[in-house]
């Protein structure tokens, strides 16, 4: 059971680090109460952005053979961040469905790796993750050519 949902678009690994980073270290946010799942290591770039010593674990890749172990863990008001292609982050939203805690999830776009279009992707949602927080999608989205 989600609390709500959350999308976060990005054009770049480090964008996507930077976007985050604001989300876990924030005033309101500690690391303890963030659970990712990531396609791809991170940690990487975070070092280069985060220039002090960060909790490598949050940045790691996640294998779909440690789902299980990290959904069994204690989810109830946790932030879980998902980010990877759409085939991935389908799959950690159909085990997280089955959790029957209040939590926060992010699903991580790639504008530039995605098949879907950020319209589609857009208004699934309530709310997007920026650089400046997470801010409510206002009213209809449309993009005009």
């Amino acid at each position: 059971m989600y609390k709500n949902k959350i999308c976060a678009l990005y054009a770049s690994e480090e964008h996507l680090v930077m976007i985050l980073t604001q989300y876990i270290y924030g005033i309101k946010d500690d690391e303890e109460n963030v659970v990712t799942f990531f396609e791809k290591d991170l940690n990487s770039i975070a070092e280069k952005i985060i220039k002090e010593k960060t909790n490598k674990e949050i940045w790691e890749r996640t294998e779909i053979k440690e789902f299980g172990e990290k959904i069994s863990k204690n989810l109830k008001n946790k932030k879980i961040i998902v980010c990877g292609e759409k085939k991935y982050i389908d799959n950690v939203n159909i085990l997280l469905d089955e959790i029957d805690e209040e939590f926060r999830v992010i699903n991580c776009y790639s504008i530039l790796k995605n098949d879907k279009k950020i319209y589609d992707i857009l208004k699934e949602y309530n709310s997007i993750l920026t650089t400046q927080g997470v801010e409510r999608i206002k009213g209809t989205v449309s993009f005009s050519a």
